[in-house]
């Protein structure tokens, strides 16, 4: 039923800077399935990492879930500085991207059930770059830090001009925009698509005009969608809580 908003969006984009429309709603419906099936490809390697670190000896503390947190809510700040580069690199060394993103840029869409990275890109990183190998160890902390907050926001091609971002025209217009929603210095510096569209996406949507608006628009809905699985489901970490193992 939400096929045509995502339609929608992807148009959208495609329009305000200059680009014809292509999308339409099968396209989209085979795009999802496509991106959902992959939705596990980070977790997959995250805990089997994770619990081998533990099982040699060398356990989670408290501030490596705090870092990790910490980080997943400042997601959009965070990337701009320990994942841009690399990111650029995966675009700009042809075999690299093919061998370690090219899934995440297969479709002609972005959406929210994607893992934000390619099948084997997270090999490449030995495991991540960020602190969320802890998060994977403690039932759904990963999904409400990470997956249903932040990635929903930067990874959802929204139908309204105000809401816009960077993050969607690297993937539907394959700007050379390598951080998300908040671009990093070297992004200001030599990105077309910012030299040429800046001014007028800033008048037109407010992810663009304030950098801040994309992490506290993360935080917020992760917040929002912790309240509604755990009141509405019956489901998510406060549930599995009292099965810890530790105090």
């Amino acid at each position: 039923a939400s096929l045509p908003l995502w339609v929608r969006g992807y148009n959208l984009s495609r329009e305000v800077v200059g680009m014809e429309s292509d999308m339409n709603l099968s396209e989209t419906a085979i795009e999802i399935v496509y991106t959902t099936s992959q939705a596990a490809v980070v977790l997959q390697l995250q805990l089997p990492l994770a619990l081998i670190q533990i099982a040699w000896g060398y356990p989670f503390h408290i501030v490596h879930f705090a870092v990790g947190l910490l980080e997943s809510v400042m997601l959009h700040t965070m990337v701009k500085y320990k994942y841009a580069w690399l990111h650029k690199l995966a675009h700009e060394v042809r075999p690299l991207h093919h061998m370690s993103h090219i899934e995440h840029h297969i479709c002609k869409g972005t959406h929210c059930t994607t893992p934000a990275a390619g099948l084997w890109e997270t090999w490449m990183e030995g495991g991540t770059l960020f602190y969320c190998n802890s998060l994977a160890t403690i039932p759904y902390l990963y999904f409400h830090a990470v997956m249903a907050g932040p990635n929903i926001i930067v990874h959802t091609m929204w139908p309204l001009k105000s809401m816009i971002q960077w993050h969607t025209f690297h993937h539907v217009s394959h700007a050379d925009i390598y951080a998300v929603n908040i671009p990093s210095s070297n992004d200001e510096q030599f990105s077309r698509m910012i030299k040429k569209h800046g001014t007028a996406l800033e008048k037109m949507s407010h992810f663009v005009k304030h950098a801040w608006l994309s992490d506290a628009a993360g935080f917020a809905l992760a917040g929002a969608c912790f309240a509604i699985l755990h009141q509405g489901f019956g489901l998510g970490l406060l549930h599995v809580w009292h099965l810890r193992v530790w105090q």
